[in-house]
């Protein structure tokens, strides 16, 4: 797939028992073609933030 703005993504999740629960460790590389502004770098750094948060309270929720 090809984009104007990010040359590459690359992301993984890692999961470790701990305790009698699960660590849980999101990595997240992007490769952008220009530098973004400040503003919108951390704009995304907020969604994504958000995304995992709400990711966790799903994943603690009975089911």
């Amino acid at each position: 797939v090809r984009g104007d703005i990010q040359r590459a993504i690359d992301g993984s999740y890692h999961f470790d028992h701990a305790d009698g629960s699960t660590q849980v460790r999101y990595d997240l590389s992007i490769e952008l073609v220009v530098p973004l502004p400040g503003f919108v770098k951390r704009r995304a750094e907020v969604r994504i933030l958000n995304t995992v948060r709400e990711l966790k309270t799903r994943a603690e929720s009975p089911a």
